[in-house]
């Protein structure tokens, strides 16, 4: 007796899910982001293509539909194959009549939760769908629509996203026959990264596809968007740390208005509970920043905080990575000897001290710019943060060098007005160094 006679293989029984969607060669979106998705979750991934786009990191360059007889022929195979089949994610469509295609699909082989995305143009402007208008023959059929919140659509049940908006936090609502019946707020985190319209929309489908409620569905496929752009948060621009000399709340906050973009606490007075403490409510005000704790990993694990930085007296490299997990682990260096042995646990390299430092005592000899030159050739794919006497009249010099981060302290929390400080930081590094891409 065959697998299909007797019901098949493991895989066979599985949860399947099949997303409808464009290829996209950077893997960022479309049908590549949508299957990792789906294995991530546990559920078998199927996948129809809609069409090829000509893109890459930087942005869409063209798009080819793929011809409506093909798209049939494809949706016709895997409907009449695809086993236990718990959710359908429609994403890019190319035309009305690739819409009027899928549309005829739906109502011959009626899976269940089908969950749109109408991507209508790139996160460049770049137009994908040549007649929005032709939506309104899908829409009654799918289960769920996710537009943006500045692309409207109709249907049932309606998430619309807030995440292009302007704020601390995005809000997405979930409106039901016309209704909102719940929001769903996040950090916004500024990170770049496209497809997160793809990661939400499949993660979403895949989670109903495994039995959850749509409600369930939504909040455990924003966890997951979080968790990808928290990941995806670069280690760039003004890094500023806490010292004794003024309170670290203060100093945190007058940083980020300043324009920083990571913060770190060092604090070596404070017994454990309240440094916990601490690291929780500055954790709060970091939400969609980098939050680094100094030395201490086992409050870095207690406060969620991003990561950890570690100097040569504190716990191994190696050590520290295995607590932290995918977490970021910085490690103080000097030459590129150190950093051969620290590299494969390290997230980014502290390179210094570069002109001497007035706050760490056991820094060491000032050892120049060129040491950010040295070290970039050793590990050219390694970010690397400018540590020690770093402040206005020499930060360009830094940016210049290659560092990705200037680490500033007594430039920050030695001014008068801390915020203006940190804003003239950070405009002199954006001026020098334009944020990467």
């Amino acid at each position: 007796m065959t697998d299909r006679e007797s019901g098949g293989s493991a895989a066979a029984l599985q949860t399947s899910a099949l997303t409808i969607a464009g290829f996209d060669p950077s893997g960022g979106a479309g049908l590549q982001a949508d299957l990792r998705v789906f294995e991530s979750l546990g559920v078998v991934g199927w996948s129809v293509t809609t069409a090829i786009t000509i893109q890459n990191t930087k942005g869409v360059h063209g798009v080819h539909p793929v011809d409506p007889s093909i798209l049939r022929e494809q949706l016709e195979a895997v409907f009449s194959d695809a086993r236990n089949l718990g959710a359908v994610k429609i994403g890019m469509l190319g035309g009305a009549a690739q819409v009027r295609v899928v549309a005829e699909a739906l109502r011959k082989w009626k899976p269940k939760n089908v969950v749109l995305d109408p991507v209508l143009a790139s996160s460049g402007g770049v137009p994908l769908l040549d007649d929005p208008s032709a939506l309104d023959e899908l829409i009654p059929l799918c289960d769920l629509v996710t537009p943006n919140a500045h692309e409207p659509a109709g249907g049932r049940s309606v998430l619309l996203k807030g995440g292009h908006f302007v704020g601390a936090t995005a809000v997405d609502s979930l409106y039901v026959d016309g209704e909102i019946v719940r929001t769903f707020r996040a950090p916004r985190l500024r990170a770049e990264m496209h497809g997160t319209g793809c990661l939400l929309s499949s993660a979403i489908a895949a989670h109903l596809a495994l039995g959850a409620s749509l409600f369930d569905a939504i909040e455990n496929g924003k966890a997951l968007v979080t968790a990808a752009l928290r990941k995806a948060l670069k280690i760039e621009g003004l890094y500023a740390l806490t010292d004794p000399r003024r309170d670290p709340e203060e100093t945190v906050r007058a940083a980020l208005d300043g324009g920083a973009r990571i913060v770190q606490l060092r604090e070596k007075r404070l017994p454990t509970p309240q440094l916990i403490d601490l690291a929780r409510r500055i954790r709060a005000m970091t939400e969609g920043l980098l939050f680094i704790v100094n030395d201490r990993v086992d409050v870095a694990v207690a406060a969620n905080a991003d990561g950890v930085h570690v100097g040569p007296d504190d716990m191994r490299p190696a050590d520290v990575r295995r607590v932290m997990g995918d977490k970021i682990v910085g490690v103080s260096v000097s030459t590129v000897d150190e950093t051969r042995e620290a590299a494969p646990y390290a997230s980014y390299f502290g390179v210094g001290a570069i002109f001497g430092s007035a706050t760490k005592l056991d820094a060491g000899d000032a050892v120049g710019v060129a040491r950010i030159a040295e070290i970039r050739a050793a590990f050219p794919q390694m970010p690397i943060v400018a540590i020690g006497g770093i402040t206005r009249e020499n930060i360009a010099s830094v940016a210049r060098a290659g560092a990705d981060a200037a680490a500033v302290v007594a430039a920050i929390v030695g001014a008068r007005d801390m915020v203006a400080a940190a804003g003239e930081l950070a405009a002199i590094w954006h001026a020098t160094r334009p944020q990467r891409r």
